[in-house]
């Protein structure tokens, strides 16, 4: 929201969108999205409000509360509201206007209009397994990349070989500006719904989506890492496990570490 005293709708919805149904919300006019743990909340123009774009927007994703705002200066807000995250004292998440602190891996995240900022379980328990895994010089896949952040932390890993896919536009240029902020230079972005086209052979497959998304692709994640390669899954319910492993049972991959936070889970899984 780069006005600084435009009126705004706060529209509080019900759950966690998945990617497509984002976008949908995205081409309806929405200018930011604000990532809670079970939910987001949208922010509307009020040059665009109306009831029948409000009745649109419950159409693709049910809308709990919505309200007008006064005019404020929705930058100074966000930099005052917007904190630094520490992944178990290894990995320092901040936005460029934060200070860098010594030690630990430096991240540079503004996260504008795309998911993973780090605040979220799931994007801190995928980190959590990465740091876990020897990626020097390996080839990761990064399905649904939202800010570009874990393709990020896999470059500064060692990782020799990064493609970052997310179907949102959006989430694809916020990725670009954040890996120029930085520096990196081992990232291949682009925009994807799914991973039907996509050739190679990967060490590492991160997929930090909605459990359906996973299941629909599971077969091409299977497809696309190399034998004894690692995919870390996230976005899912805790309660959502067992049916993901039995899932990935059917396509040749072997459930492993699992841990659970805030009500959300991840998944390591190794190819056999």
């Amino acid at each position: 929201m780069d006005e600084i005293n435009q009126n705004y709708y706060r529209l509080v919805f019900t759950s966690l969108p998945d990617e497509i149904t984002l976008v949908h919300l995205y081409e309806c006019g929405l200018e930011a999205v604000e990532e809670k743990e079970t939910h987001i909340e949208g922010y509307l123009p009020e040059s665009l409000y109306s009831p029948a774009l409000l009745d649109k927007l419950r159409s693709i994703l049910p809308i709990r509360t919505s309200e007008r705002l006064e005019p404020q200066n929705w930058n100074a807000i966000w930099e005052s509201s917007f904190q630094p995250v520490w992944v178990d004292g290894k990995v320092h998440i901040r936005a460029s206007f934060h200070e860098k602190s010594p030690g630990g891996m430096d991240v540079v995240i503004d996260p504008k209009m795309a998911f993973g900022t780090g605040h979220h379980a799931t994007t801190s328990m995928v980190i959590r397994e990465m740091l876990d895994l020897d990626l020097e010089g390996r080839a990761v896949l990064d399905f649904g990349c939202g800010s570009g952040l874990l393709s990020i932390v896999a470059e500064k890993l060692g990782a020799g070989r990064i493609k970052a896919l997310d179907y949102d536009p959006w989430s694809v240029e916020n990725t670009k500006e954040n890996m120029k902020v930085n520096q990196s230079r081992h990232i291949e972005v682009k925009q994807a719904d799914s991973l039907n086209e996509e050739t190679g052979a990967y060490d590492l497959i991160l997929a930090n989506i909605t459990r359906d998304v996973l299941i629909r692709n599971t077969p091409d994640i299977s497809r696309l890492l190399k034998p004894g390669g690692h995919a870390v899954y996230s976005g899912f319910l805790s309660g959502d496990r067992p049916i993901l492993e039995t899932e990935i049972r059917k396509y040749g991959m072997e459930p492993g570490k699992s841990a659970e936070e805030s009500g959300w889970g991840v998944l390591v899984m190794t190819k056999t």
